[in-house]
Parts: structure tokens; sequence; C-alpha cells
């Protein structure tokens, strides 16, 4: 019996789990960047112009072309363009890049060529 309510003591001592979980919030749905929806805008226009000539199975082409635009770039991350503005670098950075280094035989890795 001793051990049982040793037992529920420390159990008591425990925070309780909440009743309800608090709502997770919504995943933002991404959009794609502004290459990729110019591309998806043309196909659009195109299978739209195509569709008025009644040739169908090209606008009926063009469209899915267009979806399938729009879910690749819902899968893939956004782009970032590689910053080119040099005023950006700290003098950490250029300390880092002006050091000579050799690619070591066995693992790859980087070393000093003054190390030995």
């Amino acid at each position: 019996m001793l051990l049982l309510d040793a037992f529920n003591k420390d159990r008591a001592s425990l925070p309780s789990p909440l009743p309800n979980p608090p709502s997770l919030a919504p995943l933002p749905v991404p959009t794609p960047d502004a290459r990729t929806q110019e591309l998806i805008n043309e196909k659009l226009k195109k299978a739209e112009d195509l569709g008025e000539q009644g040739m169908l199975d090209e606008a009926q082409k063009a469209l899915e072309e267009a979806e399938a635009l729009k879910k690749l770039s819902m899968h893939l991350p956004p782009r970032v363009e590689p910053v080119t503005d040099s005023s950006k670098y700290t003098a950490a950075d250029v300390r880092v890049t002006d050091q000579k280094l050799r690619v070591c035989d066995i693992c790859g890795a980087f070393l000093s060529v003054y190390d030995r």
C-alpha cells in the first residue's frame, strides 16, 4: 500500500496534460515566384486563345501544362536570388575567404596550408 501511495503522490506532482490542445494555425499556401507565375499566366492565355480559335485539344494541353507548372511550383522551395552587393560582407567573411586552404587527402576537409 505504501508503494501505491508513493506512486500516486509522484503522479499528482506531474503537470496534467491539456484537455483540449490548442489548434494549430493553418499552413500558409506557397505561391509561385514571379517568373513561374508569368509562365503560368502565359500558358493560360495561350489556352484561352486556342480555345477561341476552336483548337480544343491544344487548348486542353496548354491548360494541363499550366496546372502542372502550378503544382510543381507549390512543392519547390522559393527561389532565392544570390546577393551580389559586396558591401554586405563583413570583415569576418572576407577574412575566412582570404585563407589559404588545402583539401585533406583522407577526409576531404579544408585545412590551412600553415597547419602541420
